[in-house]
């Protein structure tokens, strides 16, 4: 989509993301927006302009629910975003967050390139006072995490390789969801990409629980990481992908047991075990004691 006028560009960045007004812009304006839809309200969108000023108002907040955190990573140029009484300056190879239930604006001074993802806040499993705390400050790209994010978010664009390319724009919400997380806990020592790739898989694994199909393979194809690159993450924990699963799926069953009365052939195959023999034998070589004996001792 491609704009070269203010009216032009408020329409493509409305549609593009949220509704919003661009009240200045330079006499030789012009911008396009690439946008991709990579998951239920969850899109990444590749954005040229010049010069312009964008703002999101209290009237725009008022007639729409929107919930959205917003990530843009800057490419080339230098722009100006205000949230809650911040300003980051943001230039080339830096980021920002903003999130869509606050006014903002943004300035942007010359040429801009930005890379920008929309998600859900609660697609990120993160709570609204965090990501308004967050809002408005200038993520540096000596962040481990960021260059992650920038690394997937930018090889959904890359159309060399052909294909179906957007599990790599849910990889890189699966990193900001990360990132921001780290942002948030500053006082904790950086994450490293070994960490980061563990802390996604394990999320996936708690989402795919009850698939009897999980495996390292099934993993590494929803993440679109390499086998070994499953293995290595699992062995910084001392375990094989196939042990945490497991475990993963007794601790499931466990909170199953002692909270409902649902039989024990239901949790079996609720938490993934394709049939109710190879669950009590697992359960019984961690515990000691049949799924049932566990039940009984655990009321």
């Amino acid at each position: 989509m491609r704009a070269w006028s203010c009216g032009e560009w408020e329409d493509i960045l409305s549609r593009s993301f949220v509704p919003l007004t661009t009240p200045v812009a330079g006499p030789d304006f012009s911008g396009s927006a690439d946008y991709r839809v990579v998951g239920e309200g969850v899109a990444v969108t590749a954005v040229r302009n010049e010069a312009c000023r964008s703002e999101r108002t209290p009237r725009h907040i008022a007639a729409s629910n929107d919930d959205d955190v917003i990530f843009a990573m800057q490419l080339a140029g230098v722009c100006y975003a205000s949230q809650q009484g911040r300003t980051a300056r943001v230039t080339a190879g830096c980021g920002v967050l903003y999130v869509t239930g606050l006014p903002w604006s943004l300035d942007i001074l010359d040429a801009n390139e930005s890379l920008v993802i929309q998600v859900p806040r609660e697609r990120l499993g993160l709570s609204r006072r965090l990501v308004t705390r967050l809002s408005a400050r200038t993520v540096d790209s000596t962040e481990p995490g960021f260059r992650l994010v920038n690394r997937y978010a930018a090889a959904l664009f890359d159309e060399s390789g052909g294909g179906d390319r957007s599990a790599y724009g849910r990889i890189a919400v699966d990193l900001l969801a990360v990132l921001v997380w780290q942002m948030a806990n500053e006082e904790a020592a950086p994450m490293n990409a070994a960490e980061i790739h563990l802390a996604r898989l394990q999320r996936v694994v708690r989402e795919h629980i009850a698939d009897p199909r999980l495996d390292v393979a099934l993993l590494a194809s929803l993440l679109g990481v390499s086998v070994r690159t499953v293995f290595s993450a699992f062995a910084a924990i001392g375990l094989t992908p196939a042990e945490y699963i497991r475990r993963q799926r007794i601790e499931a069953a466990e909170a199953r047991l002692s909270s409902s009365g649902v039989s024990v052939t239901d949790i079996a195959i609720s938490v993934g075990f394709a049939d109710v023999t190879t669950f009590a034998r697992c359960f019984k070589r961690r515990h000691g004691v049949t799924p049932s004996q566990w039940r009984a001792a655990a009321r």
